[in-house]
């Protein structure tokens, strides 16, 4: 049996404590404590879930599940990891409601990672602190364009563009695209990204509701409509879990150099400004994944309706009736809140999806603390053996 109590903190009427705690034996042993502040307001709201910044589900994150200050950055990491296998093992599977299912976990979790890097600043984990709100990481890489594209067709080319979207034409040239990194020099690769960045600044929108989740699901989905149209189901969710690989090379980079004198705000900076890079481009992938799943979807109800269609002059009873079009319903954001269960109807608001509370009850107990490891699994220095 597991409880959640409160308890004032001393520092006021705005913070509150949050203890787990578990039964056993008829007294209560602590689970974990952790502190949030409760005039902290959640963001995402059940009628605003579409327009909501996605920069607001990157706060609630953080107000959501308070137990993530506590994780370190590779903990949040890995969860983002689990979810992206067992989405890649229900693709292999066929099984594209599990798909559904884990890629609102793993983009929750991948959520919570932003969340992490913008609010951690102390401990080993602060050499991976980023600044940038994630609308304005995924707008710097993607503003309406394609990178490549970026690159091929406006940087010294005739083509003048001024903000519009751009639809890729990267497929007329695979081997372009595929290995330009391989092809392009360091030095040229740079000033290539900092006349997109430069081209971003210029032309980031004025307007907040840009950064809604359908509004960027929206974007890639006009930037790569015809990649995604001819591009297989499996392949994209590949190519997705490439990009969560990715992520793992820029964290890594963070914390390990050549030498120490590598170590200095130039390179710390190029390092952050790659990891921003690689969330903005697994963000690619999920909004490409999830226009897919809307086909897959959108077949699914044209097949019911044709299926309809020959039911009715055999007079065969018609059983039931689609009201909604899932093809046109399912968003990433209405995958999330309803599919995923992320949702919490009885408040309107997102939260939980085990506890279903909008401030995580979930029992937890995180071993992240070195007098406790030493506790339970005591002195091993002395083991010399692997």
């Amino acid at each position: 049996m597991e409880s959640i109590f409160t308890s004032d903190t001393g520092k006021g009427w705005d913070h509150k404590r949050f203890i787990v705690a578990s039964r056993r034996n008829r007294s209560w042993v602590v689970m974990a404590k952790y502190e949030t502040p409760v005039s902290m307001q959640h963001r995402v709201k059940a009628n605003q879930i579409g327009s909501c910044s996605i920069d607001d589900w990157v706060a609630d994150c953080n107000v959501i599940w308070p137990m993530d200050a506590d994780r370190p950055v590779f903990d949040v990491y890995y969860r983002v990891i689990l979810h992206g296998s067992k989405l890649g093992e229900s693709l292999r599977r066929e099984l594209y409601d599990e798909t559904v299912h884990e890629l609102g976990r793993m983009t929750i979790w991948l959520l919570s990672l932003v969340s992490k890097l913008r609010k951690v600043d102390k401990g080993i984990d602060a050499v991976a602190r980023l600044t940038t709100p994630l609308s304005e990481m995924i707008w710097n890489k993607y503003p309406n364009c394609c990178p490549v594209c970026f690159e091929h067709r406006y940087i010294g080319k005739k083509e003048k563009w001024q903000g519009e979207a751009v639809k890729c034409d990267c497929m007329a040239r695979p081997k372009d695209a595929e290995n330009r990194g391989q092809r392009t020099e360091p030095e040229t690769e740079k000033a290539n990204m900092a006349a997109l960045r430069a081209y971003a600044r210029e032309h980031k929108p004025t307007d907040g509701s840009k950064h809604g989740m359908d509004a960027l699901e929206g974007m890639f989905g006009t930037i790569y409509s015809a990649n995604i149209s001819v591009t297989s189901i499996e392949s994209i969710g590949f190519h997705l879990l490439e990009e969560v690989g990715e992520i793992a090379e820029a964290l890594a980079n963070l914390y390990t150099y050549r030498a120490e004198n590598e170590i200095n705000p130039q390179t710390v900076d190029e390092r952050k400004l790659d990891l921003e890079n690689e969330i903005a481009d697994t963000f690619s992938w999920i909004f490409s994944l999830s226009k897919k799943l809307q086909d897959v979807f959108a077949l699914a109800d044209r097949t019911y309706e044709k299926l309809e269609e020959l039911r009715k002059p055999t007079g065969g009873p018609v059983s039931s009736k689609v009201e909604v079009k899932f093809g046109e319903f399912f968003t990433l954001s209405k995958m999330i809140w309803y599919l995923a269960k992320y949702g919490n109807a009885e408040v309107g608001m997102f939260g939980c999806r085990d506890c279903r509370s909008t401030v995580c009850k979930c029992p937890i107990f995180l071993m992240y603390n070195e007098n406790l490891v030493l506790k339970h699994f005591g002195d091993r220095s002395g083991d010399l053996s692997k």
